[in-house]
This record gives structure tokens, C-alpha cells and sequence, in this order.
């Protein structure tokens, strides 16, 4: 049998070729952060990233509904995994609730923690108080002892004069009262992420007919970035005239122009009130952690 001495004398390096580069295809497949961490962030994410890194970003989302809360912390995830550092999280959370928050999220049942040490805002029925947000908080405590920085701002608190002025029907102040406690959360990190009711999510008074105040987004420093909230038809827990149950849920009025969810799309159109939409598809509802028998049940 004839053998090509040249081949065989050079196999052995051929080999060794080989391995390396099998082996860095390895590496490379796993030097992602965001896929080491775990996080499924919406298309469209690495966009909205470059465009908000070192700003305040505004995700406005329907109270009662999952989806929100469900895309917003994959892309707290996406975004603390990629970007380092300092990510800060501001919930539409009453601010007198820092402490029970931050020693609910050190603990390791933070689900259980949050609801017995902040009893009285888990019964409200409004949809802020929702499973998914509970979930959001929870979510935010599994990151933390994966060694992510995540800090939490709650930032619903109202001043004498806001309360007064909101008595009067003028909530503008109540607006600025919470942009002020984001704006000095925001101090402490890198980037910072709102999740809010969709009415203070614009960055200019005039978006919605029903609103004749200037939200609260309208109040952050210039470059900030802010995200409509586009859903298909589906349900929401929601509470009217006092009565709250599964309500189902129209689709947004806006539209999504690319298909997929969930997804971020920058939208120049929207301007000046949004830069663009997280579309999430159908909306399912999301009870309260805590219900509060009412007489329609």
C-alpha cells in the first residue's frame, strides 16, 4: 500500500488547525452575554439600546395585561447583560415602598417577600398591582443573584401641591412629581428603564384627547427616548366605576408595520410624542395579586 509521506508528515498539524478552529466556533458561539444570561429580549431590542444607552427610556404598557411587563424585563435583561454596569428600574410603585422593595428583592423567595411586606398595595385592583408586575419584581431579584445591577425606583409620590392641584382636576404637577423621582433615581445608574401606564409614557402634551396635562415623560431631560404600546384584541383586568374583572381589550389604535412580537420598532411618524412602539400581539389579562371581591363577581 502506497502512503503520501508529505499528507501524513503534515496530518498532525492538520489536526491541530482543525481543533482550534472548532473550538473558537465554540467560544464565539457562547461570548454572547445576553444569550449567556438567559434573556429573551424583543426583536428590535439592540436599537432601542444604542439610541437610550445613558438615557432615561420610557416603555409605556396597559395595566392588567402580561405581555408589558413580560417584554419590558427581558429587555432590562438584554440590556444590563450587554450593556454593564448600573441598570436602573422605575415602577409605577409608590415611592414610600423603597425600602420593602429593596429588602424583599435580597431575599430568596422574593415573590413571597414582596407581597407579605407591601400588603396594602397588592390588593389594588387598578392593574397595576398585577401578577405580571409581581412576576417583573421577581424577575429583577433572579438577575441580581445571577450578579446583574439592577436597581429599583418606585416613583409614584405627589407633593402637598400636586395633591392640592389634583383635587382642583389639574394632575400636571402629580406628572412632574413622578418625572422628578425618576429623574433623581436615574442618578444612580447607567441607563434607566420606565414601565408606566401608557398616558404618561409621551413626551409632549397633545397625543391623547382625554389627557390635558403634560405627562410625565414630557418632563425628562432632552434625548430621552419614549415607546407607545401596540397590542392585537385580547383581555386585561381592568377596574371601572369600582368594579374590576377581565375586561376584554380592542386592539391599539396604532398599528404595528412590521410582523412579529414582541417587537420594538423605531417609527419617526410618531414624533413628537413617541419614538417609536413595543408591539406585543394579543393582550391576556393579568389579575391582581390579590383580589378584592367585588359585587359584579
Amino acid at each position: 500500500m502506497y502512503y503520501n509521506t508529505k499528507i501524513c508528515q503534515r496530518e498532525p498539524q492538520m489536526i491541530r488547525h482543525i481543533l482550534f478552529l472548532m473550538l473558537m466556533t465554540a467560544c464565539a458561539s457562547t461570548s454572547d452575554p445576553v444569550v449567556d444570561a438567559g434573556c429573551q429580549p424583543p426583536d428590535g431590542w439592540q436599537t432601542a439600546f444604542e439610541r437610550s444607552e445613558g438615557r432615561i427610556l420610557t416603555f409605556g404598557e396597559k395595566h392588567g395585561a402580561a405581555q408589558g411587563p413580560e417584554a419590558i424585563i427581558e429587555y432590562v435583561c438584554a440590556v444590563t447583560a450587554a450593556g454593564g454596569g448600573i441598570t436602573v428600574a422605575a415602577v409605577e410603585i409608590e415611592s414610600r415602598y423603597a425600602e420593602q422593595l429593596e429588602e424583599a428583592l435580597s431575599t430568596n423567595d422574593a415573590a413571597e417577600a414582596l407581597v407579605a411586606s407591601m400588603p396594602t398595595f397588592w390588593t389594588r385592583q387598578d392593574g397595576r398591582a398585577s401578577e405580571a408586575v409581581l412576576q417583573f419584581l421577581v424577575r429583577i431579584a433572579e438577575f441580581r443573584r445571577q450578579g446583574m445591577q439592577i436597581e429599583v425606583v418606585p416613583f409614584v409620590n405627589m407633593s402637598k401641591d400636586a395633591f392640592d392641584a389634583l383635587v382642583q382636576g389639574d394632575q400636571s404637577l402629580v406628572e412632574r412629581d413622578y418625572a422628578n423621582a425618576v429623574m433623581t433615581g436615574a442618578r444612580q445608574g447607567d441607563r434607566t428603564i420606565v414601565m408606566v401606564g401608557g398616558v404618561h409614557a409621551s413626551k409632549m402634551k397633545g397625543q391623547y384627547t382625554f389627557v390635558d396635562y403634560a405627562p410625565m415623560a414630557s418632563y425628562f431631560p432632552k434625548g430621552s427616548v419614549a415607546l407607545d404600546f401596540a397590542h392585537d384584541a385580547g383581555a386585561a383586568w381592568a377596574q371601572t366605576r369600582g368594579q374590576s374583572g377581565v375586561r376584554e381589550s380592542g386592539a391599539s389604535t396604532l398599528r404595528p408595520s412590521e410582523p412579529g412580537f414582541p417587537r420594538i420598532v423605531f417609527d419617526s411618524q410618531l414624533e413628537p410624542f413617541f419614538d417609536g412602539y413595543l408591539y406585543v400581539g394579543p393582550l391576556t389579562a393579568s389579575p391582581p395579586v390579590v383580589r378584592v371581591p367585588t359585587s359584579d363577581e
